[in-house]
């Protein structure tokens, strides 16, 4: 499903990743990041194997706190990292460079001033995910500056000139 300009996505949900330095690696856990409120919800179940939810927790972020939100796609590097070890196995070696070269991951970030959520998504989700990352930008934005009530068209009463 294709999400439009229009559309507020307030849920996503993916494979969770790290940030090592400024490697984004995927891990096999399951992350979902949803919007309540001036809340960001972070709700996180590991997988091993084929059994999920043996450990999970969930998290909330304030989204005045939320300092920038990325989104992006990069390679696979363990492929590069494997096609040089077995570059010596010509074919298996040339393959995994290949695949490198190719095969790319993509990712949101959202940096917070403690925490960064990692989620991985598939290439065909990207338009929602981009329309959630703007969400979130809108709503921290919103949630940073407090709309203040308006000033009525009332006016304060004109002084008499008594000369």
């Amino acid at each position: 499903m294709k999400a439009t300009s229009t559309t507020m996505v307030k849920e996503v949900k993916g494979r969770a990743g790290k940030l090592i330095g400024n490697l984004v690696t995927p891990s096999s856990d399951i992350v979902q990041l949803q919007l309540a409120g001036d809340i960001l919800r972070v709700q996180q179940k590991s997988r091993f194997f084929s059994v999920e939810g043996l450990d999970e927790h969930e998290s909330w972020i304030r989204l005045q706190n939320i300092d920038s939100v990325t989104v992006g796609s990069g390679p696979i590097w363990w492929l590069l990292w494997l096609g040089i070890a077995l570059l010596p196995l010509w074919l298996i070696g040339i393959l995994f460079i290949i695949a490198f070269a190719i095969i790319k991951q993509n990712w949101l970030i959202i940096h917070s001033h403690r925490q960064s959520v990692v989620l991985f998504f598939k290439k065909k989700e990207r338009d929602r995910v981009q329309q959630f990352a703007q969400t979130v930008l809108m709503a921290s934005r919103q949630a940073s500056n407090p709309q203040r009530p308006s000033p009525s068209n009332h006016r304060p009463p004109q002084r008499k000139d008594s000369r």
